[in-house]
């Protein structure tokens, strides 16, 4: 991307200039969620859409379809953990970098984990590659959380205490921690070659904490 002002070159992935007056300037990410136009308007049917003009197709989507097209002309998949159109959550936290992938987060809608050392859950409801990542800890204490199918739509609680807990916003909506909120971990949905090329360093998060790798 460029910017009209300064003409700087920015990347999609790092939110930052790579050329230009602004090279080493870095945007605010802002929480944005993608997911399916139903499931979406279900839950905020006051949303505002930006409409495309009539008959303007994505230039992407010759590119989506291909799975042999990772990156630019001749570009490979630089980690062979993963196919390298395989899509996943990439995370921030503290400068450190990890990924999960939505093929195993549409078998776990409650994925925890952690991440650098630091407890993490990762939401995701089924069939929306829709994921919300945080950190699990509330004054001090590391919370287990589980889903509870509501009606079709994902609920989440923490074991402990029961405490049910909304998985957009890590607000807790019923129980001992009613009112409190999980610290959200900034995060992106994007193939597995991209984000492995920017952050090479990658952990990557493929299952439950404490579940062998064959469950």
């Amino acid at each position: 991307m460029y910017d009209r002002s300064t003409l700087s070159l920015w990347s999609q992935v790092l939110g930052q200039a790579v050329a230009g007056p602004l090279e080493g300037m870095k945007l605010e990410q802002i929480p944005s969620e993608v997911t399916a136009w139903a499931a979406w308007k279900e839950r905020h049917p006051d949303t505002l859409v930006l409409v495309k003009p009539a008959g303007q197709d994505s230039a992407y989507a010759e590119y989506h379809r291909d799975p042999k097209k990772v990156g630019i002309a001749g570009s490979k998949t630089p980690d062979a953990r993963l196919p390298g159109k395989t899509l996943v959550f990439g995370m921030i936290l503290s400068d450190r970098f990890a990924a999960a992938p939505f093929p195993v987060l549409d078998t776990s809608p409650v994925l925890n984990n952690e991440f650098s050392g630091i407890p993490i859950v990762i939401f995701s409801p089924a069939g929306e590659n829709a994921a919300m990542a945080f950190e699990r800890t509330i004054d001090g204490k590391a919370l287990t959380f589980e889903h509870v199918v509501d009606q079709g739509r994902l609920t989440v609680r923490d074991i402990g205490t029961g405490s049910t807990w909304s998985w957009e916003s890590g607000e807790c909506l019923q129980g001992p921690f009613k009112g409190k909120h999980l610290k959200r971990i900034p995060g992106m949905p994007v193939y597995w070659a991209i984000w492995a090329r920017f952050h090479p360093d990658t952990e990557l998060i493929s299952r439950e904490m404490g579940k062998p790798l064959n469950e």
